[in-house]
């Protein structure tokens, strides 16, 4: 196989390529033998007919599809052969048929290699928050509040309140609709014919001016994102109760005792803290590498994402970690790609691309193995295996 690679402007890449027809050729025997098997001629059982009746009414079918398939596995090869990566579909152009070869072009984009420079020492800042005795009491808090129950009570609705509320579409002449056809005063309309939903009332939320001070089986009528007007009555006001910060909530959540609780909502946002941390210095870290190289990334990475800033630092991300792996020589064994894998069976290209992360992963490790945190020397290697990215 004959493979010429052609750099064009910017990540362009076209491959040149020309194979022995020999390839071709043979996808259009297989083809011939399945069409054979599946088709049926007058005086011949199903894929007992001879192959020439076969090939005369089918073989410029099987030809175009032979080429059509061969094209794929060829482009493959080459692209193994040449080392290229490609970022884009393949455009196939001037697919030539001649025997004893069988040439085409494919055009696409690939990644760019900038030359990575400087990227050890890099020096951080590591800003780490104190865990105290506040933060375990709104951690505490916000425990409670998850495992708060609400009470139904006989009063005027309040702010927190959980209510449960029934309405009805009011028509523009001002009679009540008795089929609802699914709409609610949230939304223009919604699939099912409940006439039922429920709200927490939260200042600056909707609804909660036109609901607050609202008593049981009260009625108001209040109006929609769309302008519609609807008629709601309040069936239910109900508190919520938080529970009492002792013994019994301490057991509830899996401590022995209260103290218990307190050492154990300690550790856990001692832990979230370092993973803040980390992830903190690893954007530094990123940001100051992208700012050491200054690189395009092809314009096909951005197409059609919604946060083009985020895609690009990714983007970059990816393309600078490769570079600094390949410079500095860091491979992932197979041994831990089963490890990271979790099971015996996985797919090729499941393998490459899981490889693909825990190399990255790697020399992100060395990287801030060889940063310069706070103006020392901090290693991050044994901490960094609890994190995964």
């Amino acid at each position: 196989m004959d493979i010429v690679v052609r750099e064009e402007e910017g990540c362009k890449r076209i491959l040149e390529i020309n194979a022995p027809s020999s390839i071709v050729e043979g996808e259009m025997e297989r083809l011939l033998n399945s069409y054979r098997s599946q088709v049926t001629f007058p005086g011949f059982r199903k894929g007992k007919a001879p192959l020439q009746i076969v090939k005369k009414k089918y073989w410029g079918t099987i030809q175009k599809e032979a080429i059509e398939s061969s094209i794929p596995k060829i482009y493959r090869e080459a692209l193994q052969k040449k080392g290229l990566i490609p970022i884009t579909q393949a455009t196939i152009e001037k697919v030539d048929y001649q025997p004893p070869e069988f040439g085409f072009k494919a055009t696409f984009e690939i990644l760019p290699t900038p030359p990575v420079e400087n990227y050890k020492g890099i020096p951080l800042v590591k800003r780490r928050k104190k865990i105290g005795t506040k933060e375990v009491e709104e951690r505490l808090f916000k425990l409670r509040e998850l495992n708060a129950v609400f009470k139904t009570v006989q009063r005027e609705a309040r702010e927190g309140d959980y209510l449960i509320l029934d309405y009805k579409p009011v028509e523009e002449e001002g009679r009540v609709e008795t089929d609802t056809g699914g709409r609610d005063p949230q939304a223009r309309s919604k699939s099912g014919r409940t006439t039922n939903f429920a709200l927490t009332l939260k200042k600056g939320e909707k609804f909660f001016e036109d609901l607050l001070g609202a008593r049981p089986k009260e009625t108001r009528e209040i109006r929609g994102e769309g302008g519609e007007v609807f008629q709601v009555t309040v069936k239910e006001v109900k508190e919520r109760e938080l529970p009492e910060e002792d013994e019994e909530l301490a057991k509830d959540l899996g401590a022995r005792d209260l103290k218990d609780l307190n050492e154990k909502i300690e550790k856990d946002l001692e832990v979230e803290e370092e993973e803040r941390v980390r992830v903190e210095l690893e954007r530094e870290l990123i940001e100051e590498l992208i700012r050491r190289t200054p690189f395009e990334v092809p314009v096909s990475v951005l197409e059609g994402v919604e946060n083009r800033d985020l895609a690009l630092f990714q983007a970059k991300r990816t393309i600078l970690l490769n570079q600094v792996a390949e410079k500095e020589g860091i491979e992932v064994t197979e041994k831990e790609v089963q490890s990271a894998l979790g099971r015996p069976e996985a797919g090729e290209e499941e393998k490459r691309r899981l490889r693909a992360t825990l190399r990255r992963e790697k020399t992100l490790h060395f990287l801030l193995d060889e940063a310069l945190v706070d103006k020392e020397k901090d290693s991050f290697w044994g901490k960094w295996k609890k994190f995964k990215i």
